[in-house]
């Protein structure tokens, strides 16, 4: 319906989707249309790397390509996905907040956005539904364990990897 409505398609800018293994059949069977409006311009981002490891994260991007990954922080560890991130040059939207609450991981411990920088990934720092996790953006930027230059690298991305169309 979004490419046969070109005005309702003008009004997107990006499309966000979260899955979970059991969801890939649905995936597939919407593949030719999230390529379609990829070319047509429409930015994906996938949530990936938060609740689920790496192997299925790759079974994903084996699949679609996304413009951002929202999370990745389990990502960081598996090199093959390391290497796709970089090579496609995804834009991981990192979440302090919610992943330490939702123990995804620990950033009081260490910081998985700077991780993601020293192994040259493109990071942002987001909130995660400030409703839920009762944190806008300040509490996530003080909790993400970046130094000045990083976050400034953090909000150039942003920038280069946003919605605008």
């Amino acid at each position: 319906r979004i490419t046969e409505d070109t005005r309702t398609g003008a009004l997107l800018a990006g499309l966000d989707i979260n899955m979970q293994p059991a969801d890939l059949p649905t995936l597939d069977r919407y593949l030719a249309t999230l390529h379609s409006l990829q070319r047509g311009g429409l930015r994906i981002n996938i949530h990936l790397g938060e609740l689920f490891g790496a192997a299925f994260s790759r079974r994903v991007l084996s699949r679609i390509i996304p413009s951002r990954i929202g999370h990745g922080v389990l990502l960081l560890e598996d090199a093959e996905t390391v290497r796709l991130i970089r090579e496609h040059g995804i834009c991981l939207d990192m979440c302090p907040v919610s992943n330490t609450r939702l123990d995804v991981w620990d950033w009081t411990r260490s910081s998985p956005a700077a991780r993601a920088m020293h192994l040259g990934l493109p990071v942002t720092i987001n909130s995660d539904d400030p409703l839920l996790f009762g944190a806008g953006l300040a509490p996530n930027l003080a909790l993400a364990g970046l130094s000045p230059a990083q976050l400034d690298a953090a909000r150039l991305a942003g920038s280069r990897y946003g919605y605008q169309r």
